[in-house]
């Protein structure tokens, strides 16, 4: 099971190149963790954060790449540096796509 990730605009066109995640390191890296952002995103089902919502998902998941082993650590890093992309830009929403 993996959980792809893709910033969008307020139309849902794509901004950049998706994070596919074939071997499921994303979901194996947020099993346990913990907080006000991070435990809404579904797996199974299509989770949305708007642009107000980013910044603080963006600290959790650096809070939890303290903790996740290779090579889920690569693709979480490579997560984060996704989303970093729109904490800039207006009328930006990260999508988290799971199986």
């Amino acid at each position: 099971m993996g959980i792809d990730v893709r910033l969008e605009t307020e139309n849902a066109e794509p901004i950049g190149e998706p994070l596919y995640d074939q071997s499921g390191r994303l979901a194996s890296a947020l099993a346990d963790a913990k907080g006000s952002q991070i435990s809404f995103i579904d797996p199974y089902g299509n989770t949305v954060f708007n642009q107000l919502q980013l910044p603080l998902l963006v600290k959790e998941l650096e809070a939890v790449l303290r903790n996740v082993a290779v090579p889920s650590r690569d693709h979480l890093s490579g997560v984060i540096e996704l989303l970093r992309q729109g904490l800039e830009r207006p009328h930006v929403y990260a999508r988290f796509i799971g199986d």
